[in-house]
């Protein structure tokens, strides 16, 4: 096909040419991708818009089309939706069994240009706030955090529980330590606090695996951990109330968490 030995001789113009010549209905698939890379390569992003776009409704699963649609649209100064269709080719291009060696690099190519977009689409937004007096003193911490997770910086922090689910408990990442009045009394007691862990865990034979096996159940394969001594510990409450180790062991923590009534016991 003279469209696909001019793109191998490197003569995009010539290629463009030629396929823009044939007839629609005469098009196959391959045609269009080359039309569309063609048509990219001598700067002409409206072809290689309507070409891409007929690659990726016959084959929605086909990076690169995604990776010259998203270069169009850079093209044509559409930097959302550049950064949106480099999005859908890198997905894309994460699920091969086997990328070819010419593809890694537009994939490389398509990484590093999605991460200018963004850049640029954060630089613009945090100037567009500081021009309308939202500047970063002026932020709370919920609304900063917010601009982090629209910028990517930052993820939605959600529950995400492996046995126990506690429903309507706060979505949140972190609390400040001003939001509870105990955190001063056991502060006050880190030095005993330290101490007491550190005696303990000197002696290995107070530990136990912390995953242990129920003859009562199905055995589950928790990653090797089960019953693993390596993976080890010390309960210091059970049944609603301390256990002798922890009276024992840990006096200053029990006293510490007592007076601060953090631990409720039955």
């Amino acid at each position: 096909m003279l469209g696909g030995a001019a793109i191998t001789r490197g003569d995009v113009e010539a290629a463009f040419e030629i396929l823009h010549g044939v007839a629609p209905a005469a098009m196959t698939d391959t045609m269009w991708l080359m039309l569309a890379h063609s048509a990219c390569a001598t700067s002409r992003p409206h072809e290689a818009k309507d070409a891409a776009d007929k690659v990726i409704t016959a084959h929605p699963a086909a990076p690169r089309a995604y990776i010259i649609r998203a270069d169009a649209a850079r093209a044509l100064e559409d930097d959302g939706g550049a950064s949106a269709f480099y999005k859908a080719a890198l997905a894309r291009a994460a699920v091969l069994a086997d990328t070819p060696e010419s593809l890694r690099s537009e994939i490389a190519r398509a990484k590093t240009a999605r991460a200018e977009l963004e850049a640029g689409y954060s630089a613009s937004l945090e100037a567009g706030l500081v021009a309308r007096g939202v500047s970063d003193d002026l932020r709370s911490a919920r609304f900063a955090q917010s601009l982090a997770i629209l910028n990517g910086t930052a993820t939605i922090q959600l529950q995400r529980p492996s046995a126990y689910y506690f429903p309507g408990l706060p979505q949140r990442e972190f609390y400040e330590r001003e939001e509870f009045d105990w955190v001063s009394t056991i502060e006050a007691a880190t030095t005993s606090l330290i101490a007491e862990v550190e005696t303990a865990i000197s002696d290995h034979e107070a530990f136990t695996p912390y995953l242990v096996d129920d003859p009562d159940r199905p055995a589950r394969e928790r990653h090797g951990l089960t019953d693993n001594p390596a993976w080890s510990s010390l309960t210091l409450t059970a049944d609603g109330d301390w256990t002798e180790a922890a009276r024992t062991r840990f006096p200053a923590t029990v006293a510490a968490l007592d007076n601060a009534r953090v631990v409720r016991r039955r």
